[in-house]
């Protein structure tokens, strides 16, 4: 099912994150997706888990954690396509006794998956040929943007990092000015 992973190494506690209860958690968490039931088969908390995980020299077991919730998402995917082609049985009584069953099935549930799996096909976006990306993707229009923003707030920083020439030192004419280089002092107007 899911690969082995390297423990985080802890210190010998018996209330502890052995590495048998971290076996324990992936695999619990694996077969129910949620952290705390995994943590309680482990016989430790949820936030000693997440805990657990944040540490550095966790990667490997943060790892199985992704992977034994992948497993667990495609569990539920795999439950829910079951339920929705083939119906879920409930059984019928009279006087008492179990005389037959009846399959509902969930067009609902039908509809999100076809929705989930060809969004194209089935979802919002079904039928569109062309489109707005903008409408798609609000900051997209932003995004462009953003360089041409970022050149206008950034040329008069590049103007005062820039050397000054030669010719910036030759007087100007009389029509056109020239902004004083920020190491001049406003004194001498010589450059220090």
């Amino acid at each position: 099912m899911l690969s082995a992973f390297q423990t985080v190494p802890t210190k010998t506690r018996a209330d502890g994150w052995t590495p048998e209860k971290q076996y324990r958690f992936i695999e619990k968490l694996a077969h129910s997706g949620s952290v705390s039931l995994a943590a309680k088969a482990a016989g430790m908390t949820r936030e000693s888990a997440y805990r657990l995980r944040r540490r550095r020299d966790a990667q490997s077991f943060a790892a199985a954690w992704e992977a034994a919730l992948a497993h667990a998402t495609q569990m539920l995917t795999d439950i829910a396509v079951e339920r929705a082609v083939h119906g879920v049985a409930t059984p019928i009584f009279h006087d008492g006794e179990q005389v037959g069953e009846r399959r509902y099935y969930s067009d609902r549930l039908l509809i999100f998956l076809l929705k989930a799996h060809a969004p194209l096909k089935y979802g919002n976006l079904a039928g569109v040929t062309t489109f707005n990306a903008s409408e798609v993707d609000p900051l997209r229009p932003a995004l462009r943007a953003l360089p041409t923003l970022l050149n206008k707030l950034l040329k008069p920083l590049r103007a005062i990092d820039r050397p000054r020439s030669k010719d910036a030192l030759t007087p100007p004419n009389k029509d056109q000015q020239i902004a004083p280089h920020p190491q001049e002092t406003a004194t001498d107007g010589l450059i220090n």
